[in-house]
């Protein structure tokens, strides 16, 4: 298969040299992390988070760089048990399953969910979601996110939005990974208190106020997620509380509400940003604080972050 594309003269020569190879990628240091999965001791470089940005956007999602990083990671075992990604788990060396699971990446960080029977997008609403990328000092991405804007099916549960309706403004966070080798070194912690940044004071969507009222996320809690305790620690770390049941919290009821096929074990956490600020304002106190960022971390001209005035920032 590999010496059929080779043979062809088409923009899949180049993606397949670096998946084989890796001889094109990041100045010729190779597939992102195989030195990461070489080394016993990883330097601090590698996995101090130097800047959160948003997507690098491309004309071809195949070419994207980010987007085949991404495609990585969701497609470790290890990493896609605990998400609800849009791809499944596919082999690196699988060239004709490649492209299309750099599409669907691509219509899931631009939030094209639907198309008609020709293949035409129908339902292209970026402004609703703003995905995060927390990079290194040697520009390697090594974890990532995405926020959604109160509005959209995945924020909360049926009954948790009519309970709110017309009174708090909400936003959820999903699909959070970290390069699995990393795990365990702070990035996640850094690039969750970042996306709080984002979501309590940077967000211009809303009517008459700057940033949501509350987040809420979700944390798979069955056999298939593993071991999930380090994802329920770093929640609560940052102030999350779990909903209960009565109250729609947990994911079955989620989904067989909206008529979803994967009867999986979740549970709901969310946090207020009266709680979030309460949980800065102690760690500010400590020796050595987890929650501050560095002045500058985020570049917030390379997300996208609704505005009212203007449509996508």
């Amino acid at each position: 298969m590999k010496e059929m594309f080779e043979g062809m003269i088409n923009p899949w020569n180049k993606i397949i040299r670096n998946l084989s190879t890796g001889s094109e990628i990041n100045g010729g240091r190779g597939w992102p992390y195989d030195s990461y999965k070489q080394e016993k001791n990883i330097s601090p470089e590698k996995y101090t988070v130097s800047t959160i940005r948003g997507i690098i956007k491309t004309d071809n999602p195949t070419e994207n760089n980010d987007y085949r990083v991404i495609m990585e990671w969701m497609s470790d075992p290890e990493v896609a048990r605990h998400l609800r990604a849009p791809i499944h788990p596919i082999s690196l060396k699988d060239f004709e399953a490649i492209p299309e699971a750099l599409r669907k990446i691509d219509r899931y960080y631009y939030n094209r969910s639907r198309t008609d029977e020709n293949g035409n997008i129908i339902y292209d609403k970026p402004e609703k979601i703003t995905p995060l990328i927390a990079v290194n000092s040697l520009e390697e991405p090594i974890a990532t996110l995405v926020i959604r804007w109160k509005g959209n099916p995945l924020v909360g549960s049926k009954k948790i939005e009519e309970q709110d309706k017309d009174k708090r403004n909400i936003a959820s966070i999903e699909n959070i990974i970290v390069e699995p080798k990393l795990q365990s070194k702070h990035v996640g912690t850094v690039l969750m208190a970042a996306a709080l940044d984002v979501v309590f004071y940077r967000y211009k969507g809303y009517k008459e106020k700057i940033g949501a009222d509350l987040v809420r996320l979700w944390i798979f809690t069955d056999p298939p997620a593993g071991d999930y305790s380090k994802n329920i620690n770093l929640v609560r770390q940052l102030g999350f509380d779990s909903i209960g049941s009565d109250k729609g919290g947990t994911w079955r009821e989620y989904a067989a509400a909206r008529g979803m096929s994967d009867a999986r074990d979740g549970q709901q956490y969310e946090l207020t940003k009266e709680r979030w600020e309460e949980m800065k304002r102690e760690d500010a106190e400590l020796e050595h604080p987890r929650l501050v960022l560095p002045l500058g971390i985020i570049n917030e001209e390379s997300l996208r972050i609704p505005h009212l005035s203007n449509g996508i920032a």
